[in-house]
């Protein structure tokens, strides 16, 4: 599913995620972080696979409100892990930061060579507390 915010006709902010296997989407990615969670292969969890926001956008927390739905809609379904990708290097994407810092999503894997994007997850329970802070 995808979520679009538009200003004057014109997409500001974009959010998009759907529930996977975790199994399925560690194939997807190529890469394996499953260990850190420790979920049942068949067990579907919540993948955030993009936001994004126009420069002139940012900071008037629209992402945050869409993430904040999208969130109520994981939960809704019963999922309890989730999994975003992003940008740590070279400079860490503003995404990121976000989630590391202010969700406090960890690391559980990074793509090879010099990709600078990495899988980070968390267990949703908590989140919404933060988003509403």
């Amino acid at each position: 599913s995808c979520l679009i915010t538009m200003h004057n006709d014109k997409g500001v902010v974009f959010c998009w995620g759907y529930p996977m296997v975790i199994n399925d989407l560690e194939a997807k990615l190529g890469l394996s972080f499953n260990a850190k969670f420790k979920c049942e292969i068949s067990d579907l969890i919540a993948y955030q696979d993009e936001v994004g926001v126009l420069t002139a956008y940012r900071g008037l927390k629209i992402a945050k409100a869409m993430v904040a739905h999208r969130l109520a809609d994981f939960l809704a379904q019963g999922l309890r892990v989730g999994i975003v990708r992003t940008r740590q290097s070279p400079e860490p994407s503003g995404t990121f930061l976000w989630y590391t810092r202010k969700l406090r999503y960890e690391i559980l894997a990074t793509y090879p060579g010099d990709d600078g994007r990495v899988i980070l997850g968390r267990q949703l329970s908590g989140l919404e507390k933060l988003l509403s802070s």
